[in-house]
């Protein structure tokens, strides 16, 4: 079966002091799929996991303040239904969007990841080189700073949009996060990048998976 194409589901966002963020999701995902989450919040925390309304379960494939969580195989979840992520910290502000792809192997899907903790306007995390050709790429770069920094999508490749851009807003820009993120379906092994560039010079987190 070849790799879909990757679908948005939904996002969400708040700066109330609490310890989960909840998604409401605006399309179904089919039996089988994986899905994907990015997570960024303010305070640092080890203790982050995410269920859903299906009842999955989802691995955490990255470190500090930023998120990605996945479920390979997963069932299948109605468009209208939750997925929840939870802290054990009681964050301030938090953002989270999540998508699919099917596709996708139903288990040991991950193959490579990376992270790098920076400051600046062009943020670069590079994986290993990956084991077989056909793999999703997801690239995540989650800001200190309020959705309404200029963000552009890396384009060499030309990566998606998916999952959907979301962040805070208001106060101080630093009391402020953003998901920045995209998704390509790759057709050769090797050294995977995601190098998008940001309009206003932020500390960053910035992750890849395939």
């Amino acid at each position: 079966m070849p790799i879909g194409t990757p679908v948005s589901i939904g996002t969400a966002q708040n700066k109330t002091s609490a310890a989960s963020l909840t998604i409401t999701t605006t399309a179904a995902v089919a039996a089988g799929a994986l899905i994907f989450i990015c997570f960024m919040f303010v305070l640092d925390d080890t203790g982050v996991g995410a269920v859903d309304s299906a009842g999955n379960t989802y691995s955490v494939a990255s470190g500090a303040n930023v998120k990605l969580l996945y479920k390979e195989n997963a069932a299948a979840l109605p468009s209208g239904g939750t997925i929840t992520v939870s802290t054990t910290n009681a964050n301030n502000a938090k953002a989270v969007s999540a998508g699919y792809c099917t596709g996708i192997a139903a288990s040991g899907a991950l193959d490579q990841s990376a992270g790098v903790n920076s400051s600046g306007t062009t943020p670069s995390v590079s994986t290993g080189t990956t084991s077989q050709a056909d793999e999703l790429t997801i690239g995540f770069v989650g800001t200190l700073g309020p959705s309404g920094d200029v963000f552009n999508q890396d384009t060499s490749p030309a990566y998606a949009s998916v999952p959907a851009r979301v962040g805070t807003s208001g106060a101080g820009a630093t009391s402020n996060v953003t998901v920045n993120a995209g998704t390509f379906v790759e057709t050769a092994t090797g050294v995977k990048t995601y190098n998008p560039t940001l309009g206003t010079s932020r500390t960053y987190l910035a992750s890849i998976l395939t």
